[in-house]
């Protein structure tokens, strides 16, 4: 299928116009919805061309014509073990039903509809909620088996996924040797510790800290953080690598060893800060997954 046309929901930096790219599909028009300034503000200063649609919940007022692929990353807050797992009963779980709404009325005009929905991993009661939402099974894939980051979602979509070979590629593999001047008061200002003393030693154990409170761990080949009691995680990476179980001070990961690690292309996020990047990433999908995933659309 050639000159296809696009429709992503909660579209963040646009990962899966990345992954399109990367595989080289064509696509005559992306439609994109979402919400956030600084992420539009990414997608556009990438893909000019990508069209905005707005808020997701104002859909019966878009205009679309045939759609040949909706995406969308739909919110996980509700949905995950990490949050009070609320589902339909939380607003912001709700946006699901809408999500299937939407699909429905695009597969009444298309019913060769490509589809691929993404959350994060859930209580079994919640997954079978979606499971019967969607009309399909989620099959759980983590971003380990591409990139350094244990990052386990769930995926939903009438593709056929192959079985995904381990890189098995580690957490050093995704750092720069050094790091630029005008990223290190970030580094050291989000540090706790020993951070002015990592400069001075220039070591190499470091780790993305997305919030200044908690501790780091190496436990059993993975970089973990802890956060005390009260404290909201918000994006958390955990990461694999080959260092000694114990604890560390760390500095964060820089603009582009966060890119590395969500396989995203070298400086796409330059047009925000580095700490709103940050975040924009840590919401975002693992391109390289997505690309196993797409690259099935014939």
């Amino acid at each position: 299928m050639v000159n296809m046309k696009i429709l992503s929901l909660f579209d963040g930096i646009s990962c899966a116009q990345i992954a399109l790219n990367k595989l080289g599909i064509k696509y005559d028009n992306y439609f994109a919805s979402e919400i956030c300034e600084k992420a539009i503000k990414v997608t556009q200063d990438n893909y000019p061309d990508t069209i905005q649609l707005g808020d997701v919940t104002n859909w019966k007022d878009w205009k679309l014509p045939k759609i040949d692929v909706i995406c969308a990353g739909f919110p996980c807050q509700s949905w995950s073990k990490a949050g009070l797992q609320g589902g339909f009963q939380d607003e912001r779980g709700k946006l699901a039903y809408v999500l299937a709404d939407i699909f429905r009325h695009l597969k009444k005009q298309n019913p060769n509809l490509i589809f691929l929905f993404e959350n994060v991993e859930m209580a079994k009661e919640k997954l079978n909620d979606l499971n019967e939402l969607f009309g399909c099974e989620g099959v759980k894939i983590n971003s380990s088996l591409l990139t350094a980051q244990k990052r386990g979602r769930v995926y939903w979509t009438n593709l056929k996924i192959d079985p995904i070979k381990d890189q098995r590629i580690q957490f050093q593999d995704v750092l720069d040797d050094g790091i630029a001047e005008k990223e290190k008061a970030y580094c050291i200002k989000l540090c706790r510790g020993n951070a002015r003393d990592y400069f001075k030693k220039k070591q190499t154990n470091i780790v993305f800290c997305p919030n200044k409170y908690g501790k780091y761990e190496v436990k059993n080949k993975f970089i973990s953080m802890t956060f005390p009691k009260g404290k909201d995680p918000n994006e958390l990476f955990t990461f694999k690598c080959s260092l000694p179980d114990g604890n560390y001070d760390l500095r964060p990961l820089n603009r582009n060893e966060v890119e590395r690690l969500q396989t995203i292309p070298k400086n796409y996020t330059n047009a925000v800060t580095v700490a709103s990047a940050h975040n924009l990433m840590g919401n975002s999908w693992t391109v390289d997954v997505i690309c196993h995933i797409l690259k099935n659309v014939k």
